[in-house]
């Protein structure tokens, strides 16, 4: 039997330095993006009561929270997603009729038969209380922002609008089950599937034409033009028009190269009420944020607001930035300063110099003996050792090149500097 001590749990894992490092910056990016559109940064706890997410319209089973209860019996969950959270928290604890708001977090979720972790970094942004296709443009637009500005190039954004779907499904009057099964295939772009099922029900030829045509119904502006030139209900051609009025906005963005149109991306059309959208990057099978316009969620927490928002995986975002080339960033310390007994107090001031420079410094924590110093700092992957001396001089050993040369401090913090370039 294996120790536990010395595992994870199943669907988590450690980040080591250089992968927390690449971590951390993609979020800084992605914070700066945010934060530049105007957005409020909100943190939310890590576990919520289980009533939180209870009926969460379809988007989350019951089967993939990871449950367990407080001392009173009350149930409590890690929370599966942050965009619930801030729903409940804008309804009950923020005034004002709108609110953009970002957060970085990490969510947890019991894929039971998927190879996708149990537990995810995420970051994301929620635009409340405006219900245009200008908010809707906008957040496509920041995350867009966001994936370029974390390196990310090779991508394209597929986007929706589930009212479509929802309109034709009210038309033929069948049961939430078959529905659901037609929905399932449609998401799948199956359409001998979708043929198959409408056979056997009493539907117009011409309402089963329009559903055929939706699993193919993917691709450019192209799409849209299809779409309109069908004999759409009222409110389906309402939808269709609020796409185009989007797509329109990210152009005038300059974001056309990295938008396409699917009409067949109808999932989760309990909890969206209206543009939808996925993002893909080359090399990767699973798509990197999600988000899109969910105008009922806050009802749930006693008040009616216009909402719609982004979800980036941090995760994923990392692992398709490698695959695409772009360079790893690694943890790097750009010197170690080392003395003797007697030159501990200048070791440490000519180390506190060197960080207010902005430079990485690590403090050798021993009394300087050469051969100790020069294997520590080879463990490390330190590349230059300073090392101070009585009366203040300063000797800079370059590992790289090789060399070692007297300096004083404005010339050490100088030639570290250039060390590191």
């Amino acid at each position: 039997m294996a120790n536990l001590r010395l595992h994870t749990p199943e669907g988590t894992s450690d980040s080591l330095p250089n992968e927390a490092l690449n971590k951390r910056t993609i979020c800084s990016r992605i914070m700066e993006v945010f934060t530049g559109y105007g957005y409020a940064e909100v943190v939310t706890p890590t576990f919520e009561y289980y009533d939180v997410f209870a009926d969460e319209m379809g988007l989350l089973s019951q089967e993939a929270m990871l449950k367990f209860f407080d001392p009173e019996g009350r149930i409590l969950t890690l929370r599966p997603d942050l965009t619930t959270p801030l729903a409940r928290m804008t309804a009950t604890k923020l005034e004002g009729d709108v609110q953009k708001l970002w957060y970085v977090g990490n969510v947890f979720r019991n894929h039971k038969k998927s190879i996708r972790p149990k537990e995810a970094a995420q970051a994301g942004i929620e635009l409340i209380g405006v219900g245009t296709a200008d908010a809707d443009a906008e957040v496509i637009a920041m995350t867009i922002h966001a994936l370029q500005a974390c390196g990310l190039q090779d991508f394209q954004i597929e986007i929706g609008q589930v009212d479509i779907f929802k309109d034709l499904m009210k038309q033929t009057g069948l049961d939430e089950t078959v529905t659901e099964q037609i929905r399932i295939f449609i998401d799948q772009k199956n359409i001998l599937g979708v043929q198959e099922l409408l056979e056997h029900h009493s539907i117009s030829n011409e309402l089963a034409q329009i559903i055929m045509e939706m699993p193919s119904m993917f691709g450019g502006i192209e799409v849209l033009e299809q779409a309109e030139a069908l004999q759409l209900s009222p409110r389906s051609r309402a939808a269709i028009a609020n796409l185009r009025e989007v797509y329109d906005i990210l152009c005038d963005y300059g974001l056309a190269d990295f938008v396409s149109i699917d009409l067949a991306m109808v999932q989760s059309i309990d909890y969206y009420t209206g543009i939808i959208f996925k993002g893909f990057a080359r090399g990767l099978g699973f798509e990197v944020c999600t988000g899109g316009r969910y105008d009922t969620l806050l009802s749930r927490f006693g008040t009616q607001r216009s909402a719609t928002g982004a979800a980036l995986s941090v995760d994923l975002l990392a692992a398709a930035l490698f695959r695409q080339g772009n360079e790893k960033q690694e943890f790097r310390i750009d010197a170690l300063v080392c003395g003797g007994f007697y030159e501990r107090k200048a070791a440490r001031t000519l180390a506190a110099k060197l960080r207010a420079c902005g430079l990485v410094v690590e403090n050798y924590l021993d009394v300087y003996d050469q051969e100790k110093a020069l294997c520590y700092a080879k463990s490390r992957n330190i590349k230059q050792i300073l090392v101070c001396h009585s009366g203040g001089t300063v000797t800079l050993h370059d590992l790289l090149e090789r060399t070692s040369r007297d300096v004083n401090e404005e010339e050490a913090t100088a030639l570290v500097k250039g060390g590191i370039g």
